[in-house]
């Protein structure tokens, strides 16, 4: 008797689009240590996020992971969350081209004092005031648990069900 040949194998395919995510604004207070002193302060960011499966069963599994791989996640979630086009990009730096130009994020000739003005931390991007924040200032803290209210939030969002 000849074998039998399996059905075509069922096909599931994304049902989201890129960039089909909420925008989603949202302030975190960070405490800025100064000796002594500790001022509050909040910085408000826009998300569009496309979390995935992936990323929400890593989030839900690694709450009870004692290892602190969830920071890691935790981590990456938000900052592949937060846009980049509401100011002067992260990887945008204004360095002369070879003509001895300074080309702007938008591709345009600069002249010295507003590429001074696209690198302040105010004309910064979402993604580029965090990452700032997060990599450079090392003068803030920010609780662990706002991190994670944050991604439970943007996880919120992105699903239209509470987490």
């Amino acid at each position: 008797m000849p074998a039998t040949k399996p059905p075509p194998p069922k096909r599931f395919k994304s049902k989201k689009k890129t960039n089909d995510g909420p925008i989603v604004p949202f302030v975190v207070e960070f405490t800025r240590v100064d000796g002594d002193k500790r001022v509050e302060e909040e910085h408000q960011f826009t998300a569009q996020p496309q979390l995935d499966y992936k990323d929400a069963v890593g989030f839900i599994k690694g709450q009870d992971d004692q290892s602190g791989m969830i920071l890691v996640r935790v981590d990456r979630m938000i900052r592949s969350a937060l846009i980049d086009s509401d100011g002067t990009p992260i990887k945008w730096q204004p360095a002369p081209n070879d003509k001895g130009d300074i080309v702007g994020p938008d591709g345009a000739v600069i002249d010295s004092e507003t590429a001074g003005k696209l690198v302040a931390f105010d004309a910064g991007s979402s993604k580029r005031r965090w990452a700032h924040l997060m990599d450079r200032d090392d003068d803030l803290i920010v609780d662990i648990e706002q991190m994670v209210e944050v991604i439970e939030y943007l996880i919120e969002q992105t699903s239209g069900r509470p987490t």
